[in-house]
C-alpha cells in the first residue's frame, strides 16, 4: 500500500508507505512498513523494518536502516 509520493525508488512486495511520505532514490524492501510523515533520500530499508512516524533520514550517499 502507497499512500506517500515514491520518486525513483523500488518497493518491496508486501511494503506499506504512509501518508505525507516522501521517498527519493530508496530501496524498500519486501514487508517494510514506513510511517506517515517520513521523508527518506538514498536510503535502503530492510525487510520486516518499520520506520517510526516523523523520521527524516539521508544524504548525498546511501544509507543502510535494518
Amino acid at each position: 500500500i502507497i499512500e506517500g509520493k515514491v520518486n525513483h525508488s523500488i518497493i518491496g512486495t508486501g511494503s506499506y508507505v504512509g501518508k505525507n511520505v516522501q521517498l527519493k532514490d530508496c530501496i524498500i524492501l519486501p514487508g517494510a512498513r514506513i510511517e506517515d510523515n517520513c521523508k527518506l533520500t538514498k536510503v535502503i530499508v530492510n525487510e520486516n523494518t518499520v520506520i517510526k512516524a516523523g523520521t527524516v533520514k539521508g544524504s548525498s550517499k546511501t544509507v543502510s536502516m535494518m
